[in-house]
């Protein structure tokens, strides 16, 4: 299977990174909660989904709300209903043999998940809305939204619900989303009925 090749040929990578991440909450425990709060924002992609809601309301902020609604549709389609289904990675914490099931246990309560690991959903989705909102915004401040996805993606670790190389191609996969919106979006203001009634100025 496709993630047993995962499991083989990132294995270096990914025990040295959670090593390092169990070293950090094991002396530092708050770190656990920490990343229990940051993970909450990405569940169920509600806190991303909400927030593009609110920016598609608003003329102003609305060429912002249509790029990033694109790019989470792809990111979720792409990401957790085709690829995450087809590999169907197991989680860490499911790898009995391995120290992460140890690990999991030993830093915290024992976070569980019932979809699959690879890649990181959670992660695709900070990713695509991080990304958005920096190439939109004022590149003096909007440098600090990239510090979304890597935040998302260190907290998924930290739980052990997903390896690094998962996070990894979330971040990937999340880059891939949020270009595929970006020409879509030019695509869509080719429409005229569509750019005239529902977008007004030109976005791109």
């Amino acid at each position: 299977m496709f993630y047993e090749w995962l499991n083989e040929f990132f294995f270096g990578f990914d025990q040295s990174i959670f090593r390092t991440t169990f070293e950090m909450i094991r002396s530092l425990p708050w770190l656990y909660y920490l990343a229990r709060i940051i993970s909450f924002f990405g569940d169920k992609g509600i806190f991303f989904i909400a927030t593009t809601a609110i920016l598609l309301i608003f003329r102003k902020t609305r060429k912002i709300g249509i790029l990033l609604a694109i790019g989470l549709l792809v990111g979720e389609l792409l990401n957790n209903m085709l690829i995450k289904n087809i590999v169907a990675r197991p989680r860490p914490y499911l790898q009995v043999e391995e120290y992460y099931y140890m690990w999991s246990y030993v830093t915290g309560e024992g976070v569980m998940m019932s979809s699959y690991s690879f890649p990181s959903g959670h992660t695709c989705m900070a990713t695509v809305f991080g990304i958005g909102l920096f190439i939109n915004l004022n590149k003096k401040y909007s440098w600090t939204f990239l510090l979304i996805p890597l935040l998302m993606g260190w907290s998924r670790i930290a739980l052990f619900v997903h390896y690094p190389s998962d996070v990894l191609f979330g971040m990937v996969f999340g880059i891939i989303s949020i270009i595929s919106a970006y020409f879509l979006s030019k695509l869509l203001l080719k429409w005229k009925f569509i750019n005239n009634l529902t977008i007004g100025d030109k976005i791109f």
